[in-house]
């Protein structure tokens, strides 16, 4: 089978590169919506591909390229391919083809990669630049969003738009139901390693994965990835949730209580 991999020129190609990761990445992947086409579709240096298969004459494939031609690095992503045409060379045609477009304009191709992709990527001759394991923002923000927003009602852009995200020191964590193979949890650690200290925040179990032990464990994995890095782990915990936290062995530092949000907050602590 053929595939034809060309750039998207018209607003009715991109509805159809926008239907195929709807389908790949929502659909399949459990991906918030809202959070999947994000200002970078839109910028005029943005380039979005679409394949073709001949045979089908039907879109199976697409993948989006963000150029910095000022510093000749582009940065491929969403990547996908329908579930029914895998196993076909379908995603290795459209990286080449992809690849070819753009690489009289470019020196350096990068990506963020699913990590469970990374043997695909590898096939097509990438390498891992570094032993991080990061998370991509739309898979932690995801479950954020459903949780904190959706659920709890607080507001958007002060969930979405905190600065703490993106800073080198702070760490992102997922956490997969090893069963339905889907993220049901996450957290948010900031670290201060000059002062020994871990500041949790933003952890949240999907509502309907709630009663199994989920946030225990949680707590308990990301407690231990970090330990050995300071002295003390801190939180910010809504009041409601404090006996959850004690059951993880936290104490409040303090007998006040505050508002964040509208919400009531203590401080809690616990040696590491």
């Amino acid at each position: 089978m053929t595939l034809l991999v060309t750039p998207v020129t018209t607003p009715e190609e991109f509805q159809e590169a926008k239907n195929v990761r709807v389908q790949v990445f929502h659909i399949e992947q459990k991906f918030d919506q809202e959070l999947e086409f994000d200002n970078h579709d839109d910028e005029s240096t943005t380039i979005h591909f679409l394949g073709k298969d001949m045979e089908q004459d039907k879109v199976v494939a697409v993948a989006r390229v963000l150029m910095d031609e000022p510093n000749r690095k582009a940065k491929i992503g969403r990547v996908a391919v329908l579930p029914e045409c895998r196993g076909k060379g379908y995603g290795a045609a459209l990286m080449d083809s992809v690849e070819g477009h753009i690489r009289h304009r470019v020196d350096t191709i990068k990506l963020s990669a699913q990590f469970d992709k990374k043997g695909f990527y590898e096939k097509c001759g990438y390498k891992r630049t570094e032993e991080e394991i990061h998370l991509d923002e739309g898979q932690a923000m995801a479950l954020r969003y459903r949780v904190f927003i959706t659920e709890q009602g607080f507001n958007a852009s002060v969930e979405t738009d905190d600065p703490h995200d993106n800073k080198p020191s702070t760490l992102h964590f997922l956490g997969k139901d090893t069963e339905t193979n889907e993220y049901v949890a996450v957290a948010r650690c900031l670290l201060d390693e000059k002062n020994r200290k871990a500041k949790f925040g933003r952890v949240a179990v999907l509502s309907e994965c709630r009663g199994k032990g989920f946030g225990v464990k949680l707590m308990d994995a990301i407690e231990d990835l970090i330990r050995d890095r300071v002295d003390m782990f801190i939180l910010s915990a809504q009041y409601d949730k404090k006996v959850f936290y004690e059951k993880c062995g936290y104490q409040c530092t303090s007998d006040e209580v505050y508002l964040e949000e509208g919400a009531k907050h203590c401080w809690m602590s616990k040696s590491a």
